[in-house]
C-alpha cells in the first residue's frame, strides 16, 4: 500500500512543477487530479508525458539556438 500512498505524491510533485511552470496555483492534493486533466487540455495536452515531452524539446531547441549564436 505504501507504492499507491508514494505514487500519490510522486503525482503532486509532477502537478505542482506544471502549475508552477504555468505560474497556475496549484490546488490541494484532493483536486489535483481533476485540476491537471483541466488545465493540460486547456492547452492542448492529452497527459502530463505530452507536457513534458514539449519541455524536453523546447530545452532542446534552446540548447540548439544557443551553440549556433555562440560560434
Amino acid at each position: 500500500m505504501g507504492s499507491s500512498i508514494s505514487a500519490i505524491y510522486d503525482d503532486y510533485d509532477d502537478y505542482e512543477f506544471i502549475c508552477n511552470t504555468l505560474e497556475i496555483k496549484a490546488k490541494d492534493i484532493n483536486h489535483m487530479y481533476d485540476h491537471l486533466r483541466e488545465i493540460l487540455k486547456e492547452r492542448g495536452y492529452g497527459s502530463k508525458y505530452d507536457y513534458f515531452a514539449h519541455l524536453r524539446k523546447v530545452e532542446e531547441r534552446h540548447k540548439k539556438i544557443d551553440s549556433i549564436i555562440n560560434i
